[in-house]
């Protein structure tokens, strides 16, 4: 293939923006993927190296800290003397800066302090880049170098212009289209029938199982082929999002809030089947409860995961 056709070449990418608040920080890991580039944006000023017990997100250090844990635990391939997937760091309120000096004086900070979170932790080895940012005063050129970084640290992601089979194309055609016919989760069961039809071709359980484990890779669905949990699909991640949202959140009927379920779990910390089912109902339109066994079995996976 001519350079230029290489050049000429297009993908698909999806942009996932995880949730900020920490009450969601335990449903993260089900949405997380080797196949990324990690964009950590901290705010610049709140920066600092202080050392405390457990997890302090009120603190950026921390913040930054965490996230790079997380991403090493769950994935990390060492490649060239690197470590993937790539992390880009991203520090906002450069604007509150006025001075050039005081900026410049700023930045030194911050990557001085950086290097002391990261100091003699193989976790290091993700990151890749710094970038110091006002989302109000810099021009758009700024945005496209990040961006262009991120595209060139994709393209040398292991997992990029892999080959695949034509049939695993036509059945993540077949996915998308159950997704935008509002079906947002299947069965494993399913799935695999419907991978057997002539006019997609795949004959054995393993390799359609290889292939929605390929699409939870990429992002388009979320899957997990294991003895925790092996049946549900889920189709529309997005679905699963709000799903989620559901149970993490902080609006609360008041009704709930003085029921003995309610009170079991502010003392106990259970999370009762009668709790969940109501919490669910919050959203009828996400048809929670038509699907509450797969979603219970999803959230457990997650919150056993988050340890």
């Amino acid at each position: 293939m001519r350079k230029k056709d290489q050049d000429d070449i297009k993908a698909f990418c999806w942009l996932w923006d995880f949730a900020g608040q920490k009450d969601f920080y335990a449903t993260h890991q089900v949405f997380m993927s080797k196949c990324a580039v990690y964009l950590l944006v901290t705010d610049s000023l709140k920066f600092s190296t202080a050392e405390k017990p457990g997890v302090n997100f009120e603190d950026s250090a921390q913040y930054v800290r965490f996230w790079f844990d997380v991403i090493h635990c769950y994935w990390s391939t060492r490649v060239k003397g690197r470590l993937d997937p790539p992390i880009i760091v991203v520090c906002t309120n450069e604007d509150k800066f006025k001075e050039p000096l005081e900026r410049q004086k700023r930045q030194k900070e911050f990557k001085d302090n950086l290097r002391q979170v990261l100091k003699e932790q193989k976790k290091k080895l993700h990151l890749r880049n710094i970038y110091f940012v006002s989302n109000t005063e810099d021009a758009d050129v700024v945005f496209e170098e990040i961006r262009i970084e991120i595209s060139r640290h994709a393209m040398n992601m292991q997992d990029w212009g892999k080959d695949c089979p034509f049939k695993w194309l036509l059945f993540q055609q077949v996915l998308l289209k159950m997704k935008d016919s509002d079906v947002p989760i299947s069965s494993t069961e399913t799935l695999l029938k419907i991978a057997k039809f002539e006019d997609i071709g795949f004959s054995k359980d393993d390799d359609v199982k290889q292939c929605l484990q390929y699409c939870h890779d990429i992002g388009t669905v979320v899957y997990f082929d294991g003895d925790k949990i092996g049946d549900p699909v889920i189709l529309d991640p997005k679905w699963l999002v709000n799903a989620f949202r559901c149970l993490v959140s902080d609006k609360i009927e008041n009704v709930i809030k003085v029921s003995d379920d309610w009170q079991k779990l502010t003392e106990t910390g259970e999370l009762t089947y009668s709790l969940i089912c109501r919490l669910f109902m919050k959203e009828p339109k996400l048809k929670c409860l038509e699907n509450k066994t797969h979603l219970i079995e999803v959230t457990t996976y997650a919150m056993d995961v988050a340890g």
